[in-house]
């Protein structure tokens, strides 16, 4: 008999203690991975309702800071009417003074018209800011693309508001439901 054949075995149980501890620290890895994963699992879970939330609050802070800035409501498809300033009603009373000149209405438009001067937006020597115009031309490509997506939406909700009818309810019949059954099982079984 030859000599390496018996010493592949002890090679082999060598080798064997090593594999056995190799396996036991992978299966502690393996276990350390599956607690971070269920930690993971959890954490992901809790910030679905927290990203809700934090939605639902931000919109809500978005449609309060647009209503507030143009002056209407937003109620999602419903119009409402639009706010319109209070106007006086014209009164004319003769004996009142008239701060208004005499000469008002006689001079003829294109004369007054070459005697203005364009008025500024700004003061003279002054420059407007390159990021102002590049940030205010990029919102109003978002504007332009948030119309886009509203004005298609919008006539589909007014077309489908138009097309809805009312449901017509059935009138209350008086009795028992388990009379109601009876009937009806009588019924089938005729």
């Amino acid at each position: 008999m030859n000599y390496r054949v018996v010493k592949q075995f002890w090679v082999n149980t060598v080798d064997n203690i090593f594999n056995f501890f190799y396996k036991i620290v992978d299966f502690i890895k393996i276990w350390a991975d599956v607690f971070w994963a269920f930690l993971d699992i959890w954490y992901h879970f809790f910030a679905i309702f927290g990203n809700l939330f934090l939605y639902i609050y931000y919109i809500f802070l978005f449609i309060i800071d647009k209503t507030t800035e143009s002056g209407t409501n937003i109620v999602l498809t419903s119009r409402l009417p639009k706010r319109v300033p209070f106007k006086p009603q014209k009164a004319y009373v003769k004996d009142s003074y008239n701060p208004i000149p005499a000469m008002y209405g006689v001079k003829n438009v294109a004369e007054i018209a070459t005697s203005i001067t364009p008025m500024r937006t700004a003061p003279k020597g002054t420059r407007t800011s390159i990021i102002k115009t590049m940030l205010s031309a990029l919102r109003d490509f978002v504007e332009l693309i948030i119309d886009l997506f509203k004005k298609p939406v919008k006539a589909i909700a007014d077309f489908a508001a138009r097309r809805m009818k009312p449901v017509k309810e059935e009138q209350h019949k008086t009795g028992s439901l388990i009379e109601e059954y009876m009937k009806e099982y009588e019924q089938k079984r005729r």
